[in-house]
Protein backbone atom coordinates (compact mmCIF):
# COMPACT_ATOMS: atom_id res chain seq x y z
CA UNK A 1 0.00 0.00 0.00
CA UNK A 2 3.05 2.48 0.76
CA UNK A 3 4.83 1.64 -2.36
CA UNK A 4 1.42 2.59 -3.95
CA UNK A 5 1.49 5.65 -2.56
CA UNK A 6 4.49 6.65 -3.08
CA UNK A 7 4.17 5.47 -7.11
CA UNK A 8 1.47 8.35 -7.17
CA UNK A 9 2.78 10.74 -5.42
CA UNK A 10 5.79 10.30 -7.91
CA UNK A 11 3.07 10.47 -10.69
CA UNK A 12 1.23 13.86 -9.53
CA UNK A 13 4.51 15.20 -9.02
CA UNK A 14 5.87 14.25 -12.60
CA UNK A 15 2.56 15.37 -13.84
CA UNK A 16 2.48 18.83 -12.43
CA UNK A 17 6.11 19.40 -13.60
CA UNK A 18 5.45 19.06 -16.99
CA UNK A 19 1.64 20.86 -16.45
CA UNK A 20 4.27 23.78 -15.46
CA UNK A 21 6.78 23.20 -18.09
CA UNK A 22 4.47 23.07 -20.72
CA UNK A 23 2.71 26.63 -19.23
CA UNK A 24 6.56 28.48 -18.73
CA UNK A 25 6.97 27.20 -22.78
CA UNK A 26 3.49 28.68 -23.80
CA UNK A 27 4.47 31.79 -21.88
CA UNK A 28 8.17 32.52 -23.53
CA UNK A 29 6.23 31.29 -26.88
CA UNK A 30 3.79 34.43 -26.58
CA UNK A 31 6.21 37.00 -24.99
CA UNK A 32 8.93 36.39 -27.89
CA UNK A 33 7.11 37.95 -30.94
CA UNK A 34 6.19 40.90 -28.13
CA UNK A 35 9.99 41.20 -27.14
CA UNK A 36 11.13 41.75 -30.50
CA UNK A 37 8.58 43.72 -31.23
CA UNK A 38 9.72 46.58 -28.37
CA UNK A 39 13.37 46.18 -30.17
CA UNK A 40 12.46 47.47 -33.92
CA UNK A 41 9.25 49.95 -32.04
CA UNK A 42 9.14 52.82 -30.07
CA UNK A 43 5.94 54.30 -29.01
CA UNK A 44 5.96 58.08 -28.73
CA UNK A 45 4.01 59.54 -26.51
CA UNK A 46 4.56 62.94 -27.73
CA UNK A 47 4.21 64.84 -30.80
CA UNK A 48 7.77 66.30 -31.00
CA UNK A 49 9.31 62.84 -30.37
CA UNK A 50 8.54 62.41 -33.71
CA UNK A 51 10.91 62.87 -36.51
CA UNK A 52 11.20 66.42 -37.43
CA UNK A 53 10.13 65.80 -41.11
CA UNK A 54 6.74 64.56 -39.83
CA UNK A 55 5.93 67.38 -37.26
CA UNK A 56 6.30 69.41 -40.47
CA UNK A 57 3.40 67.21 -42.45
CA UNK A 58 1.30 67.13 -39.73
CA UNK A 59 1.63 70.99 -39.41
CA UNK A 60 0.51 70.95 -42.98
CA UNK A 61 -2.86 68.31 -42.69
CA UNK A 62 -3.36 70.61 -39.45
CA UNK A 63 -3.66 73.55 -41.24
CA UNK A 64 -6.90 72.53 -42.58
CA UNK A 65 -8.82 71.67 -39.67
CA UNK A 66 -7.45 70.69 -36.14
CA UNK A 67 -6.77 67.36 -34.60
CA UNK A 68 -4.46 65.22 -31.64
CA UNK A 69 -2.05 63.00 -32.34
CA UNK A 70 -2.54 60.77 -29.04
CA UNK A 71 0.31 58.09 -29.62
CA UNK A 72 2.47 56.95 -32.47
CA UNK A 73 4.25 53.98 -32.93
CA UNK A 74 7.61 54.14 -34.89
CA UNK A 75 9.19 51.15 -36.50
CA UNK A 76 13.06 52.57 -37.11
CA UNK A 77 14.09 49.35 -38.95
CA UNK A 78 11.33 49.05 -41.48
CA UNK A 79 10.77 53.21 -41.72
CA UNK A 80 7.29 53.09 -41.05
CA UNK A 81 4.88 54.97 -38.14
CA UNK A 82 1.56 54.63 -37.61
CA UNK A 83 -0.12 57.58 -35.67
CA UNK A 84 -3.37 57.41 -33.92
CA UNK A 85 -5.19 60.32 -33.41
CA UNK A 86 -8.79 62.01 -32.96
CA UNK A 87 -10.73 65.05 -34.54
CA UNK A 88 -9.00 63.99 -38.17
CA UNK A 89 -11.29 64.40 -40.81
CA UNK A 90 -11.85 61.84 -43.05
CA UNK A 91 -10.12 63.49 -45.94
CA UNK A 92 -7.09 64.36 -43.55
CA UNK A 93 -7.19 60.63 -42.56
CA UNK A 94 -6.95 59.60 -46.51
CA UNK A 95 -3.90 61.91 -46.67
CA UNK A 96 -1.98 59.99 -44.35
CA UNK A 97 -2.36 56.55 -45.54
CA UNK A 98 1.18 54.85 -46.41
CA UNK A 99 1.68 58.62 -46.94
CA UNK A 100 5.58 59.03 -48.06
CA UNK A 101 7.21 61.94 -45.95
CA UNK A 102 11.03 61.49 -46.61
CA UNK A 103 12.24 57.96 -45.76
CA UNK A 104 9.09 57.31 -43.38
CA UNK A 105 5.70 55.49 -44.56
CA UNK A 106 2.90 57.40 -42.34
CA UNK A 107 -0.20 55.68 -41.69
CA UNK A 108 -3.06 57.31 -39.27
CA UNK A 109 -5.42 55.85 -37.53
CA UNK A 110 -8.41 56.97 -35.50
CA UNK A 111 -7.70 55.88 -31.62
CA UNK A 112 -11.31 54.48 -31.10
CA UNK A 113 -10.05 53.22 -27.57
CA UNK A 114 -9.00 56.97 -26.36
CA UNK A 115 -11.91 58.32 -28.21
CA UNK A 116 -14.31 55.83 -25.90
CA UNK A 117 -12.62 56.88 -23.11
CA UNK A 118 -13.20 60.62 -23.60
CA UNK A 119 -16.93 60.11 -24.62
CA UNK A 120 -17.13 58.31 -21.09
CA UNK A 121 -15.71 61.18 -19.65
CA UNK A 122 -18.04 63.64 -21.35
CA UNK A 123 -20.94 61.88 -20.50
CA UNK A 124 -20.05 61.98 -16.86
CA UNK A 125 -18.93 65.30 -17.01
CA UNK A 126 -22.68 66.62 -18.32
CA UNK A 127 -24.25 64.16 -16.19
CA UNK A 128 -22.23 66.77 -12.90
CA UNK A 129 -23.78 69.19 -15.53
CA UNK A 130 -27.39 69.04 -14.64
CA UNK A 131 -26.79 69.12 -10.77
CA UNK A 132 -27.00 72.70 -9.58
CA UNK A 133 -24.69 72.49 -6.60
CA UNK A 134 -21.99 71.84 -8.97
CA UNK A 135 -22.85 75.49 -10.47
CA UNK A 136 -21.03 74.27 -13.76
CA UNK A 137 -20.75 77.08 -16.59
CA UNK A 138 -18.89 74.77 -19.29
CA UNK A 139 -16.07 72.51 -20.08
CA UNK A 140 -13.22 72.10 -22.15
CA UNK A 141 -11.35 68.41 -22.85
CA UNK A 142 -7.86 68.77 -23.89
CA UNK A 143 -7.04 65.99 -26.03
CA UNK A 144 -3.61 65.26 -27.09
CA UNK A 145 -0.39 62.53 -26.31
CA UNK A 146 -0.11 62.77 -22.73
CA UNK A 147 -3.26 65.49 -22.16
CA UNK A 148 -6.31 64.32 -20.33
CA UNK A 149 -7.22 67.58 -18.95
CA UNK A 150 -10.73 68.58 -18.14
CA UNK A 151 -11.25 72.56 -17.41
CA UNK A 152 -13.90 73.44 -15.77
CA UNK A 153 -15.78 76.56 -15.63
CA UNK A 154 -18.18 77.46 -12.36
CA UNK A 155 -21.25 80.14 -11.87
CA UNK A 156 -19.77 80.11 -8.15
CA UNK A 157 -17.04 77.98 -6.19
CA UNK A 158 -19.01 75.48 -3.74
CA UNK A 159 -18.09 72.44 -1.41
CA UNK A 160 -19.47 70.21 -4.27
CA UNK A 161 -17.49 71.61 -7.14
CA UNK A 162 -14.30 72.45 -5.12
CA UNK A 163 -14.34 68.71 -4.03
CA UNK A 164 -13.69 68.24 -7.55
CA UNK A 165 -10.50 70.05 -8.47
CA UNK A 166 -7.60 68.10 -8.93
CA UNK A 167 -9.71 64.75 -8.73
CA UNK A 168 -9.74 62.57 -11.94
CA UNK A 169 -12.26 60.98 -14.40
CA UNK A 170 -11.73 58.24 -15.92
CA UNK A 171 -8.04 59.00 -15.73
CA UNK A 172 -8.91 62.90 -17.18
CA UNK A 173 -7.73 65.36 -14.25
CA UNK A 174 -10.46 67.97 -13.73
CA UNK A 175 -9.59 71.78 -12.69
CA UNK A 176 -11.94 74.31 -11.57
CA UNK A 177 -12.35 77.68 -12.66
CA UNK A 178 -14.62 80.88 -11.99
CA UNK A 179 -15.83 81.76 -14.53
CA UNK A 180 -16.18 85.84 -15.04
CA UNK A 181 -19.75 85.82 -16.41
CA UNK A 182 -22.91 86.19 -13.99
CA UNK A 183 -24.86 83.21 -13.06
CA UNK A 184 -27.54 82.86 -15.12
CA UNK A 185 -31.07 84.12 -14.21
CA UNK A 186 -33.05 81.42 -12.44
CA UNK A 187 -30.42 79.45 -10.95
CA UNK A 188 -29.05 79.61 -7.18
CA UNK A 189 -25.78 81.50 -7.33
Amino acid sequence: MTMIRLVLKKNVIIALLMIAITVTCGILYWIQPIMQQKETEKVVEMERELPLEIQEELDNVRREKGFAVTRGVIDETNRTIVLYVVGMSDKQLNRLQEKRVGNWTVTSILDIEYIRKMETTRAELMRLEKDPKMQIAGFTMDVGPGETEVNMWVYNLTPENQALDGQKIHGWTIHIWKTLTPTPTGTKG
